[in-house]
């Protein structure tokens, strides 16, 4: 598989595109992540741009597929500067490739361009203050049962 690249604009989809990525999008709701990535880079190359990007990117970090995720990633965000959700998207693959303050400065920017900082704190706390991945910022919280006092 390759990754693909995109460089149409980011609204304007080709006639192909909404059906190749709607096929991606579900094949990858049932974590079907080898044959959704696939789907991704078909869309892409129909003329999903970005969407498909950083759809494929998120099923090859799902498969520990890093360093293809990496270049999606980074290509989403290369088709789509200045959307949020790409930039948030490379943020997930830069923390889960140990990239913690390339990562930070991906959350960082998707809340500059508009993302709710609610969104990105909880990541960017995880990436920038412990040095560690989502899931295991996820699994070092789990350690504390904060219930309220009564």
């Amino acid at each position: 598989m390759f990754v693909a690249s995109a460089s149409n604009e980011t609204r304007d989809l080709r006639p192909a595109a909404p059906a190749a990525l709607e096929k991606a999008r579900y094949l990858a709701s049932r974590r079907d992540y080898a044959q959704a990535a696939d789907e991704f880079s078909k869309a892409a190359g129909a003329g999903a741009g970005w969407q498909a990007l950083s759809g494929q990117a998120l099923c090859l970090y799902k498969m520990g597929r890093l360093s293809q995720a990496l270049e999606a990633a980074s290509a989403a965000v290369a088709c789509a500067p200045s959307l949020p959700q790409p930039h948030f998207t490379c943020g997930l693959v830069r923390a889960e490739a140990g990239l913690h303050d390339d990562a930070v400065d991906s959350y960082n920017s998707a809340e500059r361009l508009g993302l709710s900082p609610f969104a990105v704190c909880y990541h960017r706390a995880a990436a920038n203050a412990l040095g560690l991945t989502y899931d295991q910022f996820r699994h070092y919280y789990r350690k504390f049962d904060l219930k309220a006092q009564t």
